[in-house]
């Protein structure tokens, strides 16, 4: 009679199989990083940030979680959360200057310029060539109104990199507040010609014609862009009522009319489109209609709250510069060469990446 023999290394091998299959496949910390970091460029950023949440549970050293997790609260515009995370970053690497810049950047948003200040200073005296230091530095004494400490600072930075359309952005803001017109305008011409792709600095360009009344330059720096959407319902308002006033300004009296009439009712932009009316029945000579839009003008503009002022289209275009995920981005090219502990790969021995 033959010896049965059971086929136990078969069974063996059906039981792991059957165990593989079962078991989902664990995403890597460094791999939720590269998740969350995508996201946030996609503006997804509630899943952004339980990717960063949950890079954190797992380990709770995580420089770049940190770093991940608060600019997505400064996003957000939740600062004390923000600021929690930042200043986990800075405990785990003090001579880490971009976290001190984010935690700069808070005091700022706040207010508190100088605690600010201390901050952008504390990441110059760890990294001498940090342009974003410096900018932030000059933005600081921007908001103190003294504007030729804060041309200083932001020229260091132009020095360090003549291609900065942000720093020459704050130089066109600051000799604005100076009264400097022309200057102004060279400055975002300079912007443009580092950019071309940017739509913004034509719509400061046409509304600092306005103020020169060089309406007919106006009109031309508001054509550039009037088939274009702006970052912001504002700004695309502020487009339009440009227009139509350089319109007024050249006679060019019925498109400019067209355009108003199309307008939404905002209350932000009521009183201006009465005087714009006004300025229209004007050079038309219907003076009983121009006095009405003007009395209408002046009643609205003493109840206006949130009017369009144009120092507000420098702050949009200094926000769509901002490089909120640039510190993030240059971590994750790090990890090539300076991994994550991840748990998954017991043979990878943990760093701290400092390069944020």
């Amino acid at each position: 009679m033959p010896k049965f023999i059971p086929s136990v290394k078969r069974l063996t091998e059906e039981r792991n199989q059957v165990k593989v299959q079962d078991i989902a496949p664990q995403v890597s910390d460094r791999d939720r990083l590269k998740i969350g970091l995508s996201l946030a460029k996609e503006k997804r950023l509630d899943e952004a940030l339980d990717e960063f949440k949950a890079v954190l549970e797992n380990n709770s050293s995580s420089i770049p979680a940190h770093m991940g997790a608060g600019t997505v609260y400064l996003r957000q515009k939740r600062y004390d959360e923000a600021m929690n995370h930042f200043q986990s970053a800075v405990k785990l690497d003090p001579l880490m200057s971009k976290a001190a810049l984010k935690v700069g950047r808070i005091y700022f948003i706040k207010g508190e310029l100088d605690k600010a200040a201390e901050e952008f200073q504390n990441a110059l005296n760890l990294d001498p060539k940090s342009t974003q230091a410096y900018i932030a530095m000059g933005q600081v004494f921007m908001k103190q109104k003294d504007y030729e400490a804060a041309i200083k600072q932001i020229s260091k930075a132009l020095r360090l990199n003549p291609q900065l359309a942000k720093a020459r952005l704050l130089v066109a803001q600051i000799y604005k507040a100076q009264g400097k017109i022309p200057e102004a305008i060279a400055t975002l011409n300079s912007v443009l010609t580092i950019d071309p792709k940017l739509f913004l600095p034509y719509l400061l360009i046409g509304r600092l014609h306005l103020i020169q009344k060089e309406y007919g330059l106006a009109k031309e720096a508001f054509q550039k862009i009037i088939n274009n959407e702006l970052p912001t319902p504002g700004a695309n308002l502020a487009k339009l009522l440009g227009f139509a006033e350089a319109l007024t300004g050249v006679n060019e009296l019925e498109e400019a009319v067209q355009i108003l009439r199309n307008l939404p009712e905002v209350d932000a932009i009521a009183a201006k489109k009465h005087q714009l009316f006004g300025d229209v029945y004007y050079k038309q000579g219907l003076f009983r209609q121009a006095t009405e839009e003007y009395q209408a003008a002046k009643l609205l503009a003493s109840q206006e709250e949130n009017a369009i002022d144009e120092t507000d289209d420098f702050d949009i275009l200094l926000e769509q510069d901002d490089t909120q995920w640039e510190d993030l981005a240059s971590t994750y090219r790090a990890l090539g060469k300076s991994l994550l502990s991840d748990p998954s790969n017991p043979q990878t021995p943990q760093r701290r990446i400092s390069s944020l």
